[in-house]
């Protein structure tokens, strides 16, 4: 079994929200009046969000079901015991946040990586030394697997 670790980039600038929210400029007003000059004076002028940011309440969790979505795609279901893994045909993935931790056969790991990293601009770490802050050392030679 294989272990790599694929790491997702502004992964919460993904997702689409459901939700109408605006942003109220505040220190951002002499910024955006620069870029847009209508807005001088405009006292009540706010900004539309059409996606998630980063800090956004909603942002963690609709990264999540747009990721829950294409794993349900790709033919991998959520665990009965913890919805942040994912299991499938030969492979499992283990979702925090961002980081993937994906187990398997070489062949499956490389197929699912390609497709995950087709899908969103992210970083193939290739074998997982480091996951969450749990150091993950393998010795294949012992066939061992230490996980501190």
């Amino acid at each position: 079994m294989e272990i790599d670790h694929i790491d997702i980039n502004i992964a919460f600038l993904n997702p689409p929200l459901k939700e109408t929210i605006c942003l109220q400029l505040l220190e951002l007003r002499k910024l955006f009046e620069q870029v847009f000059p209508e807005l001088i004076g405009m006292e009540d002028a706010y900004l539309l969000l059409n996606k998630a940011l980063y800090g956004l309440k909603q942002a963690l969790r609709e990264w999540f079901f747009i990721v829950k979505q294409f794993f349900n795609e790709l033919n991998l279901k959520p665990s009965n015991s913890d919805l942040n893994l994912f299991i499938g045909e030969g492979v499992s993935i283990l979702l925090f946040v961002d980081d993937m931790l994906i187990v398997g056969a070489r062949k499956q790991v490389d197929i699912i990586k390609f497709k995950i990293l087709k899908q969103w601009d992210g970083k193939d770490l290739g074998p997982a030394e480091v996951f969450v802050g749990f150091q993950i050392e393998r010795d294949r030679a012992n066939r061992t697997l230490k996980i501190h």
